[in-house]
């Protein structure tokens, strides 16, 4: 589908991958063109391989097909991630391209604050990344950000990639690295891409397509900004996305694919966590780029304690990982070490261990009987009573939270 009246060279490009999830799209296309910034265009990629999914996205579509800035496009035949990300924003007109997966939407106010930002703090920077922690829960109507400052920063970019190569992000018991740009955080710019794509052939690879793109375009720019502002909001708990699936219950699925690719290759030890994919991206990187990562040095001891934070993320999640098997493989790495080594894991470790909340396996014996929907609605149901009786929103949809939080993007770094 064409629009009607295209700019051919709008400043924001939005592309929306989308596959066979309909009940999310409309929320997120709304959003998207729900902007109050008007130099932008967006366009749907559809990859749905089911035909009633397939109707129904295209049902949502027809809803907004009268408006000019929304183009929607095919590949011709089902692709794997990677390939379907590479397909899709090859298809952008903008200067700077976002990536807005189907499970987020963003705030209205978004595009118009991050043109004001890169254009007073860093113009023509190649990658622009903001706060990435805003999590919308269907099931108890609440919308949970982390804390962020409201400042902008300029940063260099290889210092972002030596800062995650050291893999201390674990101590504050999360998981990512916001201010690295990877791609769902974040916009590059058109020009930046086609550098790397003249270079390297394409942009989006296997196995994370979101972080190789982010290492590959780290690696041929200089600067980011990082905006510390939360532009999008995601669904909580949403598992049928790639990640969130495989972080859970392991990286099989998502893999098989695109077979030919070692989903570990020159990792320490093969372990089957989605950090570890994390890992391989960045070592393949470094093989590609030479050179430009060549300094870029990757901390063991790191390496090990935040593969075994996901054990214990697994763990909270009810993973029905073999993780006794998983332990037993990252201890075999670990024993590689040397005796200093060793012994700053395990003292780590006994420091994470202490963090394990004591419901853990309850969790983890809900998943295995098939009672999570179940438990899932009562806690969702309980973290709304709590919340309407303090005072605090809820938020009978995302879209709803978007728009009515929309104030986060002024002076007042305040989520509520």
């Amino acid at each position: 589908m064409e629009p009607n009246n295209s700019n051919k060279n709008p400043f924001f490009t939005i592309v929306i991958p989308t596959m066979n999830r309909p009940e999310f799209l409309e929320a997120t296309l709304r959003t998207a063109l729900w902007q109050t910034f008007p130099d932008f265009e967006v366009v749907v990629s559809d990859n749905s391989n089911q035909s009633d999914m397939l109707r129904r996205n295209e049902e949502v579509i027809q809803k907004y097909s009268g408006d000019s800035r929304l183009r929607y496009v095919r590949p011709e035949s089902w692709m794997n991630m990677p390939d379907h990300w590479e397909f899709a924003t090859r298809q952008v007109w903008g200067t700077y391209v976002l990536v807005l997966t189907d499970r987020r939407v963003v705030r209205p106010s978004a595009l118009q604050y991050l043109h004001s930002q890169i254009q007073s703090v860093a113009p023509g920077v190649g990658m622009a990344g903001w706060f990435d922690f805003c999590d919308y829960s269907e099931l108890s109507g609440i919308l949970n950000c982390g804390d962020y400052s409201g400042k902008s920063t300029l940063f260099n970019s290889k210092d972002l990639v030596k800062r995650f190569a050291r893999f201390e992000y674990w101590k504050e018991n999360g998981f990512w690295f916001d201010e690295l740009p990877h791609t769902l955080n974040s916009c590059y710019r058109s020009d930046l891409a086609e550098k790397v794509r003249s270079i390297h052939g394409r942009l989006f690879r296997p196995v994370s397509p979101d972080f190789m793109a982010a290492f590959l375009m780290l690696a041929y720019n200089d600067q980011v900004l990082h905006i510390d502002r939360p532009l999008y909001i995601q669904h909580s708990g949403a598992l049928t996305g790639n990640g969130a699936a495989s972080f859970v219950e392991g990286m099989e699925k998502f893999t098989s694919t695109f077979p030919e690719i070692d989903p570990f290759e020159g990792t320490p030890v093969h372990l089957n966590t989605l950090f570890n994919t994390l890992v391989r991206d960045l070592l393949v990187t470094k093989k590609l780029v030479g050179d430009r990562f060549s300094d870029i040095q990757l901390d063991w001891v790191g390496y090990y304690i935040s593969n075994y934070l996901e054990f214990i993320q697994k763990e909270q999640l009810g993973s029905g990982m073999d993780l006794v098997k998983l332990k037993s493989l990252w201890s075999e790495g670990v024993s590689k070490l040397s005796i200093e080594q060793q012994e700053e894991v395990y003292r780590l470790v006994k420091e994470l261990e202490s963090r394990k909340p004591r419901w853990i396996k309850l969790r983890r014996l809900v998943r295995q009987m098939g009672w999570t929907p179940i438990y899932s609605r009562l806690v969702g149901k309980k973290r709304w009573f709590s919340q309407k009786m303090v005072g605090k929103p809820v938020y009978d949809t995302i879209f709803e939270a978007a728009t009515k939080t929309d104030n986060i993007l002024s002076e007042t770094p305040d989520p509520q």
